[in-house]
């Protein structure tokens, strides 16, 4: 009994001796962890052969202990900058402390700099649309709009998507949309609007002294009346003056139908350019 008392009395010598040349020790098996956008835990794993404590270089990193108080749960709050940040996580004792390196990524941004509702008349030609970004994004035509090509992404400080944009030879108008994705971002859609080749049709009055201009149905679309060659912002109902008689012309783009209602003196129509 006296013997098994001086064995045990000899390891804690051996082991006091030991703990005295180690001294304190904080150990992490990593030494940078990285959170995305929403700050989610990550866990880190500790081992130490003393007390310590936490402190955190931001504010928004959040430390956690765990319940075994040998792993710390990392986290964030949300990142709703639109630039990663950084920071630390220290372990501190007496004598010792280790670092942990806190790296969280940023909110990603796609934005379209200017209107999202783009109209262009029925020729062909280009359209530059510039981006806004923070992160790597793809841009696509919706399907059945061969009319509408893209050209080249750009980079700049923004990046501009340009698109070659074919003649429309009907007189409807047609529409496409370029959609552009980036990870973590809502779409952003652009919308592309071409008017069909323009209209027109003539008439001439006689016998008054103002005519008033017909309505026309061509869904909203902007079109001009010309008055024995001047020209005039279209507009329905409005009595221009004449003396006696005058040769009319509209044009528009997509004209389905012409009313007359109430304008008196109308003498002839020609409707063979619609």
């Amino acid at each position: 009994m006296k013997n098994r008392f001086l064995i045990t009395l000899f390891f804690s010598f051996l082991m006091l001796a030991s703990c005295e040349k180690t001294g304190p020790y904080i150990n992490v098996d990593t030494e940078s962890v990285e959170l995305g956008t929403n700050g989610e835990a990550v866990t880190v794993n500790v081992s130490a052969n003393c007390t310590w404590s936490l402190a955190t270089s931001e504010e928004w990193i959040k430390v956690k202990r765990g319940a075994d108080a040998l792993t710390l749960l990392i986290s964030a709050s949300k990142n709703q900058g639109t630039e990663s940040r950084e920071g630390t996580v220290t372990l501190k004792a007496e004598g010792v402390s280790k670092t942990i390196k806190v790296k969280q990524a940023q909110m990603n941004v796609v934005n379209v700099l200017g209107d999202t509702q783009l109209t262009m008349d029925s020729k062909s030609g280009q359209l530059d649309i510039k981006v806004e970004f923070n992160t790597e994004f793809t841009s696509e035509i919706t399907a059945g709009s061969e009319w509408l090509t893209i050209v080249s992404t750009k980079a700049l400080s923004t990046k501009t998507i340009t698109l070659k944009v074919a003649e429309n030879k009907t007189k409807d108008t047609r529409q496409a949309q370029l959609v552009i994705k980036a990870e973590a971002c809502q779409p952003v859609t652009v919308t592309i609007n071409q008017t069909g080749q323009p209209q027109s049709f003539s008439y001439t009055v006689s016998g008054v002294s103002s005519f008033k201009v017909p309505t026309l149905d061509n869904k909203g679309n902007a079109a001009t009346v010309k008055v024995n060659g001047q020209s005039y912002d279209y507009k329905a109902g409005k009595s221009l003056e004449v003396e006696g008689s005058a040769q009319f012309e509209i044009t528009g783009p997509e004209i389905y139908g012409v009313s007359f209602n109430g304008c008196e003196g109308l003498d002839a129509v020609d409707f063979s350019m619609l």
